[in-house]
């Protein structure tokens, strides 16, 4: 798969198009069927075979590790608004729903962070 200059930019919008239109659809149905446990539960197990085959396809070339990139993206884009108003609908008195939605939301930023400085060297090879 040759990339130009402007090409890789233009292929990181697809992942998060998907990722955006099947998060409305599955946060759609859940909020309809009045259950959120078996949807956040879906789309992590999506975002499990994504990653899986992120990891195991990389000598099939790059067009195998896009379409990886891009299930991982869905499974694991899908499950932040379910797990935010899950938590937000059990836990009750509005300061205690903001310490809760501040934690949650602070714990991702520093994952984001410690993911950063844990890379391995096989991964760097990688991409």
């Amino acid at each position: 798969m040759e990339l130009l200059n402007k090409s890789p930019q233009l292929m990181s919008a697809p992942p998060h198009i998907i990722s955006c239109i099947v998060m409305l659809l599955i946060s759609f149905t859940a909020g309809r069927c009045k259950e959120r446990g078996y949807h956040i539960s879906l789309g992590a197990l999506i975002g499990i075979i994504g990653y899986t085959l992120l990891l195991y396809l990389n000598k099939y070339g790059s067009t195998v590790l896009y379409g990886a990139a891009c299930t991982a993206c869905i499974g694991s884009y899908s499950t932040i608004p379910l797990i935010m108003s899950w938590i937000t609908n059990n836990i009750g008195g509005y300061t205690k729903r903001i310490v809760a939605i501040g934690l949650i939301i602070g714990f991702g930023n520093i994952s984001g962070i410690v993911v950063g400085h844990v890379s391995m060297d096989w991964m760097l090879m990688i991409y």
